[in-house]
């Protein structure tokens, strides 16, 4: 059918518009784009490392403690001196929450960059441009 067009060329076939893309075999992605997601996902994983070092060490001379102090009232906790400058000489771990709004949302970025980002089922190869049926 004729598509109402009077230019040259146009008003046979089927309506469609075919351009060069769509004729050419799909490219892989350039080698250049392909570094760049190199380079981010290694800064990524170091940053991963750090965090789930920095929760250790956190879970290890703060939450702990803590809990332990909350299970065992004869139990007084040594913090961080940082921990004092914060929070006040009276906190006991307990008594603030934004610390333990900070391990929430810490363990959440580490699960998320864990399950979306480094273990993630890896995907196809992308391409510049897709041939759509």
């Amino acid at each position: 059918p004729d598509t109402g067009s009077s230019a040259p060329g146009f008003g046979q076939g089927d309506g469609g518009v075919e351009d060069e893309f769509a004729q050419q075999t799909p490219q892989q992605t350039p080698a250049v784009m392909r570094f760049i997601q190199a380079v981010l996902f290694a800064v990524t994983a170091g940053l991963f490392g750090l965090l789930t070092t920095f929760l250790a060490y956190q879970c290890w001379v703060f939450y702990v403690p803590a809990l332990r102090a909350a299970i065992d009232p004869g139990f007084k906790p040594r913090f961080p001196e940082y921990t004092y400058e914060v929070w006040g000489q009276d906190f006991d771990g307990l008594n603030r929450q934004e610390p333990w709004v900070i391990l929430l949302v810490s363990v959440l970025v580490l699960v998320a960059t864990g399950k979306f980002v480094l273990f993630a089922a890896p995907a196809k190869s992308p391409t510049l441009h897709q041939k759509t049926d």
